[in-house]
């Protein structure tokens, strides 16, 4: 089934099959293009963090953390869409302030994708086909936390939730951060001028969605990681179980505006 999103006039084919805008100039990389320069950026971003994982001493590169202790945790069962039960395998993850609970999705569980519809002309665009780990695995499989925070020595098998898990009674994602990560910065949602505009913020920068529930206390709704497009803060981010995107902040803004209240910006300090 082919997935898709909605700008104004415009259809995004996703990533691995094809993935062209129906206006072939809008998704042009091209330094006339913000669009086009946003997806040169992001591209070299991700291949700085993939030379990091190979080599993590090599000056100038991005510092990313090796694998954590992994253990096994028992499976869960979770019902498909005709109703039968499917095995899904899991494993705790042991990291600096805790451990947390990953699950491997499969593919009976993926949901269907509704289109995603604004208004906002900016453009949500495809990074395109690069010699990176995650934008080869199957981008179904992990989600935008799991990305977010790859620095952490997450992998695109996991799947992170941003919500507190039963098992452990904790938030995975707050337990990563927590570990790994300084806060540099609380916005309220609709100040995200003030975001793409900030000198306090840098490239690789972790921008989280946050809103509070009961009983669930702090839910990471969407992340993304930050990079810099012609004196702005864009950011790269995976919406759900779609590929990766280079997009404004504040078109993600946009899109999860009813189910936020306010950005957190995270740097990671490993030194």
């Amino acid at each position: 089934m082919r997935h898709f999103f909605f700008l104004e006039n415009s259809v995004i084919y996703l990533l691995g099959e094809n993935p062209r805008i129906s206006s072939e100039k809008k998704n042009e990389v091209s330094p006339d293009n913000p669009s086009g320069e946003a997806k040169l950026k992001a591209r070299e971003y991700l291949m700085r963090l993939e030379e990091s994982v190979e080599n993590t001493a090599k000056k100038g590169l991005i510092k990313t953390l090796p694998r954590p202790p992994e253990f096994d945790e028992n499976p869960i069962y979770l019902k498909d869409k005709s109703g039968n039960k499917v095995k899904i395998e899991r494993k705790r993850l042991k990291f600096l302030k805790g451990e947390i609970v990953i699950f491997y999705k499969k593919p009976e569980l993926l949901n269907d994708h509704s289109p995603i519809k604004t208004d906002d002309e900016n453009q949500i665009t495809p990074i395109g086909k690069i010699d990176s780990r995650w934008i080869n695995s199957n981008t179904a499989y992990f989600n935008c936390h799991t990305f977010s925070l790859q620095e952490a020595g997450l992998s695109p098998t996991d799947w992170v939730q941003g919500s507190k898990e039963p098992t452990k009674n904790t938030n995975p994602v707050q337990v990563i951060l927590n570990s790994y990560y300084k806060k540099v910065g609380t916005y309220q949602t609709l100040d995200y001028g003030n975001v793409e505009n900030s000198k306090d913020l840098q490239e690789g920068d972790v921008l989280m969605l946050v809103k509070n529930t009961q009983p669930e206390g702090t839910v990471f709704v969407h992340s993304g990681k930050i990079i810099k497009v012609r004196g702005k803060h864009w950011i790269i981010s995976k919406i759900g179980e779609c590929p990766i995107m280079v997009v404004p902040i504040s078109t993600i803004v946009k899109i999860y505006q009813s189910s936020n209240d306010r950005m957190e910006i995270y740097r990671f300090d490993v030194q």
